[in-house]
């Protein structure tokens, strides 16, 4: 008897058969994407995005890992974990000199810090404490770490000694 192959789309089972016949890595990588973004699987699509890192398919590798923000922002809301794959689809993203994709442009554009936030993160990422912060704006100290708490969440970071890298534009 014949199994069935996995349905990925439509039109996908086809794909997926011929797929899993062909022994190239290529191929096998390709089948694994389209599986992990079939079940916007955030994991697998982030696995498979840092292979198209490793294998010089920068672009791909790009939209793969927004790919796997947005999958792990819809599926779990984990904010950590968003911020960090779009980090590294951004970081990967400055290296593609004038390539122009959707994906590249959504990263282009979007800041995900408000301007309280960025200007906070900004005074902080110099040095300067919570409570000096807050006296210099005229907020409270709460104020100050819950915005540091939401600029850690979006950029995906643990805390103040890594802001400095965090905001730093590509280059």
């Amino acid at each position: 008897m014949h199994a069935e192959p996995e349905r990925t789309g439509p039109g996908a089972p086809r794909a997926v058969s011929a797929a899993g016949a062909c022994p190239s890595p290529q191929v096998a990588r390709q089948r694994r994407h389209a599986s992990a973004a079939a079940a916007a699987d955030p994991d697998a699509l982030a696995a498979v995005a840092q292979e198209w890192a490793d294998t010089g398919s920068r672009l791909v590798a790009v939209e793969t890992f927004l790919t796997a923000a947005t999958a792990a922002a819809r599926r779990q809301g984990l904010g950590r974990r968003v911020g960090a794959l779009t980090a590294r689809g951004t970081d990967l993203a400055a290296g593609c000199q004038g390539a122009s994709t959707p994906g590249l442009t959504l990263v282009n554009q979007v800041d995900p810090l408000s301007a309280r936030e960025r200007e906070i993160a900004a005074m902080a990422s110099q040095g300067l404490r919570s409570r000096d912060i807050a006296e210099s704006l005229v907020v409270s100290i709460r104020t100050v770490d819950n915005h540091l708490q939401a600029v850690y969440t979006k950029l995906g970071i643990a805390g103040r000694r890594e802001l400095s890298d965090a905001l730093r534009p590509p280059t």
